[in-house]
């Protein structure tokens, strides 16, 4: 083993760690901006389905920076002989990584959800006492609620902050974070230009159509034109068939270019 090989790799890792943990909570940040932003603008099945798929795609990246986080832990945990008081980073579970939010939030949160349960229970109850069967989504839709908000916290872990938001590597957060903010506008800005070209490209297809359908029947026409009638170099029965299909093709043409 080259020397030095080991505390190069400790090195590698750590520095892993740290770089991972930063572009995770940048992500929370983009993640939480997402939400807002489909609680306040996005209505009607159409804008809720493309936020939710925004939404979607960033939850992707969050679990890409946990998983490679958590993998470089892993490393340092076993150079430490499984003692994760050595590593010095604290292990990711599924329950760390959430955005950041203050108690008010979170008070106000779970009053709305006590709430909710409370509007539940009483349709329950109306429908018991008036000996109606329930439906299937009323029934699951306290333990829906109970499940936890949009961004899986659940239990106790909603009433205090994330401990990736108190650990190491906060210098230089909000330089980084404009950075992501930046290239996220970026994708999305080349994303628009895009759907805005395939938009000109369609309309452009669908103006050129007509004109060549139109095209196409005033080429049969000309076939049927053409045809030799009442010479002898072709029988008057096929020249007559010749001239009925060509007739045919430039009527139908004219019609797909109608349409």
């Amino acid at each position: 083993c080259t020397e030095g090989l080991l505390e190069m790799e400790l090195l590698l890792r750590d520095a892993q760690c740290r770089a991972s943990l930063v572009k995770l909570r940048n992500q929370l940040v983009i993640k939480g901006r997402f939400l807002n932003y489909k609680a306040l603008h996005a209505r009607h099945q159409g804008a809720t389905t493309r936020a939710r798929g925004i939404v979607n795609r960033n939850e992707m990246k969050i679990r890409l920076h946990s998983e490679k986080y958590q993998c470089a832990w892993n490393v340092l945990f076993t150079f430490a002989g499984q003692d994760e008081g050595w590593v010095g980073w604290q292990k990711l579970r599924k329950e760390d990584v959430r955005c950041m939010e203050d108690a008010n939030d979170l008070a106000v949160k779970e009053a709305k959800r006590k709430k909710a349960r409370e509007r539940l229970k009483r349709k329950l109850d109306e429908l018991v006492a008036h000996a109606v069967d329930a439906p299937a989504w009323l029934k699951n839709a306290e333990d829906e609620d109970l499940d936890g908000d949009e961004e899986g916290r659940v239990g106790e872990s909603r009433r205090q902050v994330s401990w990736i938001w108190m650990g190491a590597g906060m210098t230089g957060t909000d330089a980084e974070l404009e950075d992501a903010l930046r290239i996220e506008w970026a994708k999305a800005y080349v994303r628009a230009r895009r759907w805005n070209e395939e938009v000109r490209l369609l309309t452009e297809e669908f103006r050129r159509v007509p004109i060549s359908l139109e095209c196409e029947a005033d080429w049969w026409l000309e076939r049927a034109q053409v045809v030799p009638v009442g010479t002898d170099a072709l029988h008057e029965a096929y020249a007559q068939g010749m001239i009925a299909y060509a007739i045919k093709q430039e009527s139908l043409f004219r019609g797909l270019a109608a349409r």
